[in-house]
């Protein structure tokens, strides 16, 4: 079998990484539909591309973007806002902990955005975005290699 792509590994990495999570239903990567209630929380992963940082003879350097969406079901604002927050807390400790990650890429936070959406006066559908950028370097001309 032929081995994954650097940027690939850092993707499957981060999903089983969040899937360990105890607090979440529902981690899944490049998801197509909506999440019903019954799934959540849940924690959506999204690859936004990369970027090409410096190439050299040595190696090739990418920072790669991936949007990470919290979304949640809370009784209340104040209780919506909570559990966004301390499973944003969660997910950026588990990261910043992990070492395959740290071993494979250098971790930043990106932008971070909140939405609040009501669906009835008893309950309240919340949902919170944030980038995580990777920056990570390759053997020229083999992605698969991390250098």
């Amino acid at each position: 079998m032929t081995e994954l792509a650097v940027r690939e590994r850092l993707l499957v990495s981060l999903t089983d990484l969040l899937s360990a999570l105890p607090t979440v239903a529902l981690v899944e990567r490049a998801r197509d539909s909506d999440v019903s209630d019954s799934l959540l929380p849940a924690l959506l992963i999204d690859d936004q591309g990369q970027s090409l940082v410096a190439e050299t003879v040595a190696f090739v350097r990418y920072q790669m973007r991936i949007t990470v969406t919290i979304i949640v079901k809370a009784s209340s604002g104040a209780a919506l806002s909570s559990l966004l927050n301390e499973l944003y807390a969660q997910t950026l400790t588990a990261i910043h902990s992990d070492p395959v990650l740290q071993q494979t890429a250098l971790i930043n936070e990106g932008d971070l955005s909140e939405q609040r959406m009501v669906r009835d006066a008893s309950r309240r559908i919340g949902e919170m975005s944030f980038d995580i950028l990777m920056t990570y370097q390759t053997a020229p001309g083999n992605p698969r290699v991390a250098v």
